[in-house]
């Protein structure tokens, strides 16, 4: 609907991503970051908006598992209450901390 797209991923998936939109026609772009690391995140926004100006819309979509820490994933009805938690600070805070020792 012509919106341009940053993509991005702490593994170079990110660059798969931006080329499938881009094979669709989309405007897109990919960097690697890992967004619980506040310089990473500024690094990224800078980035888009040197290359576009401006970021009208913020999708966070860091799902329940995580690339480092496999182990955190699960289907929704079976995760713990502190799997749940992590999962939540991971998407709403970005905050890096320590994996819980889930064993």
């Amino acid at each position: 609907m012509g919106a341009r797209v940053a993509v991005t991923s702490t593994t170079e998936r990110c660059h798969e991503r931006a080329s499938e939109l881009t094979a669709h026609g989309a405007e897109a772009i990919a960097e690697l970051a890992d967004l619980t690391d506040p310089e990473q995140a500024e690094r990224l926004v800078t980035q888009v908006t040197d290359a576009w100006g401006r970021i009208d819309i913020l999708v966070n979509n860091a799902g329940m598992t995580s690339v480092s820490d496999p182990d955190s994933g699960g289907a929704f009805l079976d995760l713990p209450p502190e799997h749940w938690a992590h999962s939540i600070e991971r998407n709403l805070s970005a905050q890096r901390s320590p994996s819980p020792d889930w064993s």
